[in-house]
């Protein structure tokens, strides 16, 4: 391993007439040590970030389906916050974890509902369009606690005092 610092291609040659059978491969991945709620905290993150789709701003509910098609509003939050503990961790820089809080923030803030209450799935109207809500999808308070409570501890870890307070001003109202 030392010698192959890094391999994209596994290449076999067999000369005509050859009869060949694989019956299996297996590669072993070897990782730093890390604490176990560490490592549980990575792999989470890193799947919740292959459901972040960098041009809608918002994650996308399951991994296979295209972005601004099913967007899940409160794992969009949780995906700020883990993004900011992700950058205390020095898997991400902070001016990253920053512009997701702020990519997050100005997108669900046009969704507001009745009393000030987001959905739990939107889509696109059209491609790059306004949000709306899926059918059969509601506002609810549970949804908008957990969008709201992760992005105020994503704040309060980035140091934004501005963010902190502009979403308290947005719960309060």
């Amino acid at each position: 391993p030392q010698q192959i610092e890094s391999g994209k291609f596994l290449n076999w040659v067999a000369e005509g007439g050859a009869e060949t059978q694989l019956d299996s491969i297996g590669f072993i991945v070897e990782t730093p040590e890390i604490p176990f709620d560490e490592y549980v905290f990575l792999v989470s993150y890193a799947k919740l970030a292959r459901c972040y789709s960098q041009r809608t701003g918002l994650v996308k509910d399951r991994g296979h389906l295209r972005d601004g098609f099913f967007d899940n509003v409160p794992a969009t939050g949780m995906f700020a916050l883990s993004t900011a503990l992700a950058s205390k961790l020095g898997i991400v820089t902070p001016d990253f974890a920053l512009s997701i809080l702020k990519t997050t923030h100005d997108r669900i803030a046009k969704l507001t509902g009745p009393c000030g209450l987001l959905p739990h799935f939107v889509k696109e109207s059209t491609p790059g369009g306004p949000y709306q809500l899926i059918a059969g999808t509601e506002y609810s308070v549970v949804d908008s606690a957990l969008y709201f409570h992760s992005m105020l501890l994503a704040a309060g870890i980035l140091n934004d005092a501005a963010m902190e307070q502009t979403l308290a001003g947005e719960i309060g109202g």
